[in-house]
């Protein structure tokens, strides 16, 4: 009798924690693509996102002059792609990882000391490419 009741307890949670998984993933795949990009437009300019700062998926910023980024750049909640092409950045700014959508993170002319493997750590949803083909 006392087996009997273990193995239908045994089921029932069985049952319990597969439903929960299931549950799970319905939820995250729903929340996920909530967060679809529906602006494809690429922006060139930090100034320019911020007109419509919600709307913001993908930016491009390069510069030849400018040695760090402005945190302005946490007003893009959407921001999903975020590519850096600026000459005299020295580090990753750790404030990037308060983007919460942020996918793609391409920096342009890497060089500074940082690994990889240490900014991937910062950024461990997102894909980081560091291209080191343009000496700064």
């Amino acid at each position: 009798m006392l087996v009997k009741r273990y193995a239908f307890f045994l089921r029932l949670l069985t049952t319990f924690v597969v439903c929960f998984v299931i549950f799970s993933f319905i939820l995250h795949t729903y929340l996920y693509q909530k967060h679809i990009c529906d602006n494809p437009k690429i922006y060139w300019s930090l100034e320019e996102a911020l007109k419509t700062p919600d709307t913001i998926c993908v930016l491009h910023l390069h510069s030849d002059s400018q040695a760090s980024l402005s945190e302005d750049i946490l007003k893009l909640k959407n921001l999903q792609q975020l590519h850096l092409h600026i000459r005299h950045l020295q580090e990753v700014p750790s404030f990037l990882t308060k983007l919460p959508h942020l996918t793609e993170l391409v920096i342009d002319g890497y060089q500074f000391g940082s690994s990889r493997d240490s900014i991937q750590k910062m950024f461990p949803h997102t894909v980081v490419y560091l291209d080191y083909s343009h000496p700064r």
